[in-house]
């Protein structure tokens, strides 16, 4: 896919993220659908688009997003398989082998359109038209919002129609052109015919060629101008000219397979892409025309003047691989092959630029405005490795590389002047002048051995400023005079392994385990210095690094830290390191490096793990920055301070910075700094007289009015890397904020992707959170650029949201919310735009205006009622007070009507039970006795409960006990008067007596249950039912009686309604039957198990719930 310049594009950015696998590519390196890519492009917001045989990706800067044709989603990819991706007045269209996908950029998804097998399009931008090819349908005709307007075919009665319905995919884009951007007549070339689309009219003219190769089949078009036309053909090369309808065979190329071609104009590049859908402004005045034909047998530039005559040919490369493509950028083209793994760049007169070779086969290429080559091959995405590097100029990182050796020792005083030492020698360059000397020459086998197995690189030689080189042996000092050569011995006063050499003025520092020797370089004394920790604890036990600050002597240590002295090394010692927070002393237990810069009395201070240390002379005051203030690192390798810039060398790349608040750029692997192993003094700064060709329309504020230039070099095991900083490329061109998608969550997965309509969103009251995804088109290190948004903020407040460029909003208010949201990327530049929206919230209906109405009205209601129902219950609570009182002095009535004891008479055996449904029951029995040794059992129950019924039952006791007391049929005449007299009513009485003497008892009831009469004798159980109405019902009515024998062992049992009348939690009631035969079950027992049976039997029933009626029961049983 070819681009022009007008496609804003991040390919430096992206080549930051292609890993390195091979001789000349990189291999993109995020997780795509499909290994096999079909086609790359970036459309005009800064997007990477991937079409692979899987799915599509899109890559935003920070992440991948894929997508997939699912067949149960309609707005889905139409197929999973993308071939090829084009971009339509800012519509991206993606095409498959059931037709297209058109992506909506503010819903996140897809339109389809179905055409069949749609091979190539050309874009009408003039008259907004598109035309699709296809492999077996002819071509269709659409308008810009994807209306099918014709579908032209051939028609084997109408020569005015196309020529065949068949499209090649291998000649997509090549043999379908615009003819006149102008009118849009199209040429396109179809087996061996010339078919000529007029606009005006929707005709074709069509042109058969009758030179010897006419009937070979066209693989590529090149449009010279609105009349005139080159044609590739399969053994040929010819031009057509349309007005004369004249082919023309070019016999150079007679028996050769063209395969494609390109033209070029001598000013301006007639055919050259101006976009991918080979568009071509025309310019007719064009008097000799350059193309150039790609052939089985190589690559030729040919010139033909106006009369398509051919001036001049020659051979650019052989095509020994069968390169059949070519694609054009602004600048260049490059020649290409389907399944093939080679790619030439050239500029536009045919200078081959370079040649890159790719691992696997490749299906397409993408070329942007920088030049920079992305290859889409059957095994994944690669880019063209000399582009993945920050610095500018492609030749800038000057590196000397020591294959198989190792970088001992390097110094430089100025750009033609060095010493390095490798595994064997000291190389001493002085211009154009290099002199070696051999380490076997003054060393012994065991020192050589000794230095290139330590893993310390440097530590064993010094540069001293007297021009001198100071080398450690296994047991002696040399000094070698590079003034002269002279190398001088100075045997150590005892056998220690030294592991590093420094210098302060004109005495050496040679560390070892326990401590530090000096040897002075005027009077070549040696003096021992060590740690002891009863009289020196503060001494350091050897050194990372010596510098003289001012007037104090500091020495570092990678164990014990920072160790001050005043001014000489034999002064009693200050440890400046602490584990505590004071500013006053660094933090730091391990420092490896000090660099002091007098001119701004500032140290810096390495250490491993803390960070960077800056310390200023004028306060005393130790500032510390890690990885939280930007840096790439906490381990520090070495830092430099240079002219506008700090230098900050770490473990994972470069910092620099001007501000201490503002960490603006970083320089990594990824810009080219692949140094793994570091030398000691690994960060230099040389400065340099401008010797350079640098911008001067480029300000970049690294140059003096001495047009003295700062030279950066690192310092590795194998390779020494510099470059100048005036090279690096500072990320401070204007670039724009975009809308990515916004996705509403009713949960934690399922989303629902919403459009932005005139700035504003509206969602539900379900939604939980939204996330609102962003994008930028920044060109460098676009996975570093900071997003920070505003929300609901009146001020220009922003939250910083990270690298991160999904900004998730949670709990939501109702009704109106502002976003505002930007970005600032490594250099504090910017976005060019602030994204700025409206969030509409509908709230529940029970949060809505109108409800919160509805509640304060309910409310006033609610009180008001409420104030009424507190009156009536303050007036019932007094009423029930009052009522509660009044069943309390009832309850004790009642009590007080039945019997404070059962008699107690050796010929009977008596038992009782009365459970009450309420605090007053109706329910009541009594016993009385008279002088002619009677005894009357009486069980009643008054209708109703409360109050009324127990005073029925005082008026039934109070009755009893005023009456003579005759047979049971007797006392119920005359109770039943009393009863009617007193007037209750509806309410009753109903009422059982029966009368025990001699051996018989009298029964008599009204309304009463049956009475259960047990005969021992007959040992038969008899239910006696005597059916009268009840006390105060009718005035003389007249009660019936029964009388049984009543012998030892037999049994009578008088019960009220409430028993056999109580219903368990189906509702269903106990019934006269199971009473019967609980009786006649125990009839046999004493009369407490009788009662206690009768009582097992109801609690049973009930299971717990209350009685609604109460429940009586007495037995009486013959004893003697």
């Amino acid at each position: 896919m070819i681009f022009n310049s007008k496609y804003i594009l991040f390919s430096i950015f992206l080549g930051l993220l292609f890993r390195p696998v091979f001789s000349q590519f990189s291999e993109f390196n995020f997780d795509l659908s499909s290994k096999k890519i079909n086609s790359s492009v970036f459309d005009s917001k800064g997007l990477f688009w991937i079409a692979t045989e899987e799915g599509l990706d899109m890559f935003d800067g920070n992440k991948i997003h894929s997508f997939q044709s699912i067949l149960s989603e309609n707005n889905s990819l139409l197929n999973s398989e993308v071939k090829n991706i084009i971009e339509v007045d800012n519509n991206l269209l993606f095409i498959g082998k059931d037709g297209l996908s058109l992506f909506n950029r503010e819903l996140f998804n897809y339109e389809r359109i179905k055409i069949p097998s749609p091979v190539s399009v050309v874009n009408d931008k003039k008259n907004k038209l598109l035309y699709f090819s296809t492999s077996n349908n002819g071509i269709y005709k659409m308008d810009y919002n994807f209306n099918i307007l014709e579908n032209f075919k051939t028609d084997p009665l109408n020569p005015f129609s196309l020529s065949s319905n068949s499209f090649s995919e291998s000649k997509r884009q090549k043999d379908f052109k615009i003819l006149n951007s102008v009118n849009g007549d199209l040429v396109i070339g179809i087996n061996s015919t010339i078919n000529i689309f007029k606009q005006k009219g929707s005709s074709f003219q069509r042109f058969t060629s009758n030179n010897g190769i006419g009937d070979e089949s066209i693989n590529s078009i090149s449009v010279l101008n609105s009349n005139i036309i080159l044609i590739a053909r399969s053994h040929g090369l010819e031009s057509f000219d349309i007005t004369k309808n004249k082919f023309n065979e070019i016999s150079t190329f007679n028996s050769q397979i063209v395969y494609d071609l390109i033209s070029f104009e001598n000013k301006l590049g007639i055919d050259s892409f101006d976009d991918e859908f080979g568009i071509v402004e025309n310019s007719d005045q064009v008097n000799r025309f350059t193309s150039f034909i790609l052939s089985n047998k190589g690559l030729f530039k040919i010139e033909l003047d106006e009369s398509l005559n051919l001036v001049s040919i020659s051979k650019v490369i052989p095509n020994d691989q069968n390169l059949d493509k070519i694609s054009v950028s602004e600048n260049y083209f490059f020649v290409w092959g389907n399944n093939k793994n080679t790619v030439f760049q050239f500029n536009k007169n045919g200078k081959i630029i370079k040649k890159l070779n790719s691992e696997y086969p490749l299906n397409n290429i993408c070329i942007d405005k920088s030049e920079d080559l992305i290859a889409s091959t059957i095994n994944g995405l690669y880019v063209d490795k000399n582009q993945n590097t920050f610095i500018k100029d492609e030749n800038i990182l000057r590196d000397q590389t020591f294959n198989d050796k190792r970088v001992n020792f390097y110094h430089r005083e100025s750009l033609n002047e060095s010493i390095i030492v490798d595994y064997e020698k000291i190389s001493i360059t002085s211009g154009k002048k290099t002199r070696n000397i051999f380490l076997k020459s003054f060393l012994d086998a065991e020192s050589i051995s000794n230095i290139n197995n330590s893993n310390s690189f440097g530590s064993f030689f010094h540069y001293h400023s007297n021009n001198s080189l100071a080398v450690i042996g296994l047991n002696h000092l040399f000094i070698i005079d590079l003034n002269n050569y002279k190398i001088s011995k100075f045997n150590f006063p005892s056998k220690i392994n030294f592991n590093k050499i420094d210098s302060v003025d004109d005495e050496l520092f040679l560390s070892f385990s326990e401590g530090i020797f000096t040897f002075n370089l005027v009077n070549k004394r040696f003096e021992e210095y060590r740690f002891d920790d009863l009289f020196n604890k503060n001494f350091p036990r050897g050194f990372s690094d010596i510098e003289m600050v001012e007037d104090q002597l500091w020495i570092s240590n990678l164990e014990s830290g920072l160790h001050v002295f005043n001014r000489s090394i034999s002064s009693e010692p200050i440890l400046y390191s602490t584990d505590t927070l004071n500013n006053k002393r660094i933090a730091s237990l391990s420092i490896s490096r000090i660099k002091y810069k007098k001119e701004i009395q500032k140290a810096l201070i390495s250490t491993n793990g803390d960070g960077l240390f800056i310390y200023n002379v004028k306060d005393s005051i130790f500032n510390q920055l890690r990885t939280n203030n930007g840096l790439l690192s906490n381990n520090i390798i070495d830092a430099e301070q240079g002219k506008n810039f700090t230098w900050v060398l770490t473990s994972r790349g470069i910092n620099y910075f001007s501000d201490i608040d503002s960490f603006k750029y970083e320089i990594d692997d990824s810009n080219g700094l692949d140094v793994l192993v570091f030398n000691d003094d690994a960060l230099r700064i040389i400065e340099e007289k401008n010797e350079v060709d640098i911008d001067d329309d480029l300000d970049y504020g690294f140059e003096s009015d001495e047009r003295i230039i700062e030279k950066l070099e690192i310092v590795g095991a194998k390779k020494i890397v510099s470059f100048y900083p005036s090279d690096i490329l500072k990320d401070d061109d204007p670039y724009s904020l975009s809308l990515l998608n916004i996705k509403l969550f009713r949960n934690t997965t399922d989303f629902q992707t919403v459009e932005l309509v005139d700035g504003k969103i509206d969602i539900d009251s379900d939604v939980d959170f939204i996330e609102i995804e962003t994008f930028t088109n920044n060109k460098y290190k676009r996975d570093q650029v900071e997003f920070v948004y505003s929300y609901n903020s009146d001020g220009n407040e922003f939250i910083s949201n990270g690298y991160e460029n999904v900004i998730r909003l949670q709990s939501i208010p109702n009704y109106k919310s502002e976003i505002k949201i930007k970005s600032l990327n490594k250099s504090g530049i910017e976005s060019s735009n602030i994204l700025s929206f409206i969030i509409s919230k509908t709230p529940p209906w029970y949060q809505r205006t109108e409800s919160i109405v509805a509640y304060i009205i309910i409310l006033l209601i609610s009180v008001y009622a409420y104030s009424k129902w507190r009156e009536k219950a303050t007036s019932k609570k007094l009423e029930d007070e009052r009522r509660n009182k009044e069943l309390e002095e009832a309850r004790k009535l009642q009590n007080s009507l039945l019997p404070k004891k059962i008699p107690s008479r050796k010929e009977y055996d008596i038992s009782v039970y009365l459970k009450s449904a309420t605090e007053v029951g109706g329910d009541y029995y009594d016993f009385i006795e008279n002088d002619n040794n009677d005894l009357y059992a009486i069980c009643g129950d008054a209708t109703g409960h409360g109050v009324v019924s127990g005073i029925m039952v005082s008026v039934t006791k109070a009755g009893l006990n005023g009456i003579n007391m005759d047979d049971p049929s007797k006392i119920l005449n005359n109770l039943n008067s009393i009863v009617k007299r007193v007037n209750f009513g509806r309410l009753r009485m109903s009422l059982s007596v029966a009368k025990i003497n001699n051996g018989s008892i009298e029964l008599s009831s009204a309304a009463m249950p049956p009475t259960y009469y047990y005969n021992a004798k007959k040992d038969s159980v008899e239910e006696i039912l005597v059916p009268n109405l009840p006390l105060g019902g009718i005035e003389g009515e007249k009660f019936d009686g029964v009388k049984k024998e009543f012998k030892k062992g037999d049994v009578v049992v008088m019960i009220s309604d409430g028993l056999p009348e109580l219903p368990n939690k189906e509702d269903v009631l106990l019934d006269y039957p199971k009473v019967f035969e609980c009786i006649k079950n125990n009839c046999n027992e004493s009369a407490d198990e009788i009662k206690d049976a009768l009582v097992r039997m109801s609690d049973s029933w009930a299971d717990g719930l209350m009685n609604p009626d109460d429940i009586t029961i007495v037995v009486i049983k013959k004893a003697s």
